[in-house]
């Protein structure tokens, strides 16, 4: 349908993304949404598809790709395919991440190092600009990057993921100042905790963990992207 809104999904395969994905298929036949889901996991992605397609009665368009290790021509490609396929884009939504641990920057493996960056960083630099002129098409488009409580990221031990961090909100306020002319709008959203494995490596459970289920925070932020005032910002206070 003309007025369908395609969304491109990263790390659709992690425990958030794949939360979103699930609940944005169960919104795509009456919403008129497609559904673009990427992930360097492919047997995850198929999974994913599968259960959307169970679920929902609805098939997303699933496309594997690396963030860590794609060079410029296979963003290219993957794009030049995105326009034939589907005309433009309107919404691209950073979930991917990469996180080992917790340890202090002097025992940081060199090796490790570059590919948290290059996955949370570097990899969703190259794709959304990449993205940008499919982005343009849509008219009103949005750009969402999930980031994470700033002042935490700079504190001992948060390693290259602080930095990859701290560095992605930056990239953020730059991008929404830049795009705006466009039509693109661009956020940054800082979930708070949520009950991942990625969260389960830096953080000791407890009873009084205050990490919220994905199916919740998913909900939440979903009902935010689609209303009127999805520009402004989403309580308590997680969008920049």
């Amino acid at each position: 349908m003309a007025d369908t809104k395609n969304i491109l999904i990263t790390g659709a395969a992690g425990g958030f993304g794949s939360e979103l994905a699930l609940q944005l298929g169960r919104l795509a036949a009456e919403d008129g949404l497609d559904l673009i889901l990427l992930d360097n996991n492919e047997a995850g992605l198929d999974q994913l598809a599968d259960r959307i397609q169970d679920d929902c009665g609805y098939e997303p368009l699933i496309y594997p790709l690396d963030l860590e290790t794609s060079s410029i021509d296979q963003y290219n490609q993957m794009v030049a395919a995105f326009e034939k396929q589907l005309g433009k884009l309107d919404m691209l939504m950073h979930t991917a991440a990469r996180f080992t641990s917790l340890a202090p920057m002097v025992h940081a493996d060199p090796v490790e190092w570059l590919r948290v960056l290059q996955t949370n960083l570097n990899g969703p630099w190259l794709l959304t600009r990449a993205c940008v002129p499919l982005l343009k098409q849509a008219g009103s488009a949005r750009l969402i990057f999930m980031l994470e409580d700033i002042d935490t990221m700079r504190e001992a031990n948060w390693g290259s993921y602080g930095v990859s961090k701290v560095a992605l909100s930056a990239l953020v306020e730059q991008l929404k100042g830049e795009l705006a002319q466009d039509g693109i709008r661009v956020n940054g959203i800082n979930p708070g905790p949520m009950r991942t494995t990625l969260r389960a490596k830096a953080w000791m459970p407890s009873a009084e963990d205050p990490a919220q289920p994905v199916e919740d925070v998913a909900k939440r932020i979903i009902g935010w992207m689609f209303s009127e005032n999805s520009q402004d910002q989403l309580d308590p206070g997680v969008i920049s």
